[in-house]
């Protein structure tokens, strides 16, 4: 059984994130991504519930119910 994608993901440090926020049009017929930076404002440590009992949890560094 394959693990989830964020198992044993690095930790998140950062305290912000780029996300597209529009565009910028440089021409009639060109585009570009505006991007701004958001600030983490969530918690960054695993919120799944059911992960005491899911196999693909298992050994996963942020697993909160391993002994």
């Amino acid at each position: 059984m394959k693990p989830y994608g964020c198992h044993n993901r690095p930790a998140m440090t950062a305290e912000t994130y780029p996300a597209q926020d529009g565009h910028v049009y440089l021409d009639d017929e060109t585009r570009a991504q505006r991007v701004t930076q958001i600030k983490h404002v969530m918690t960054t440590e695993c919120q799944y519930s059911k992960q005491v009992n899911d196999l693909r949890c298992a050994d996963c560094r942020w697993n909160q119910w391993r002994e």
